[in-house]
């Protein structure tokens, strides 16, 4: 299946990446896999699978709320139909970027991540000597959001250039270089999103 929404565009992509860093989707996915797929995320979190995000890496690992404080879920399986579809969307995604940008990203991975009302996640860079499998990030929204609500998504991008400040509205999909310091603001609303990072190793090792 080949996603084809107006707004989803390779000419698009490419250019912003190049140009901006960023590429942002209004409307990336319809009202309904929004809802199908909210109504899997609050399944697993009432189920008790989310699991308190880290920060620091292997044996460093620890949690520190007040500078990262949401709650994942890692996939394993992307058999329900809304997780289906992304993954083809992600698919999609990752064929613009090899094709557009010439970029070795082999394979993705994927989280949802809850932010309960008064958490936030410091300024950060997913990419890092660390980590350095990871080349493109995104997240895609999924909760309703106002304006005033706050839980936005901050860019730093390189070159001096001002900081971006990207709304959660739902069913945004924000991709962006891994490189990039960025930072979710404090919400006052419960959020929620799908996180995806397109990486450029083989084997899907431990989760970092």
């Amino acid at each position: 299946m080949v996603i084809d929404l107006p707004n989803f565009r390779f000419e698009d992509f490419v250019s912003s990446m190049e140009n901006n860093q960023f590429w942002v989707v209004d409307d990336a996915i319809s009202k309904e896999t929004q809802a199908s797929l909210l109504e899997a995320a609050k399944f697993h979190f009432q189920k008790g699978e989310f699991i308190p995000a880290k920060i620091g890496k292997g044996a460093q690992k620890k949690r520190v709320k007040e500078i990262r404080g949401d709650l994942i879920y890692w996939i394993e399986k992307w058999d329900d139909p809304a997780l289906t579809y992304c993954q083809e969307l992600y698919e999609q995604l990752l064929t613009f970027a090899k094709r557009g940008l010439y970029l070795p990203i082999k394979r993705y991975e994927s989280h949802l991540a809850y932010y309960a009302v008064g958490t936030r996640y410091l300024k950060h860079v997913d990419r890092h000597e660390t980590n350095p499998s990871r080349v493109l990030s995104s997240v895609l929204y999924l909760g309703d959001w106002k304006n005033g609500q706050d839980g936005e998504l901050v860019l730093y991008l390189s070159d001096g250039r001002p900081s971006v400040s990207l709304d959660p509205s739902p069913r945004r999909l924000v991709v962006f270089d891994s490189r990039l310091v960025h930072e979710v603001r404090l919400t006052k609303v419960s959020r929620w999103s799908l996180t995806t990072w397109f990486r450029d190793d083989v084997h899907p090792l431990l989760h970092l």
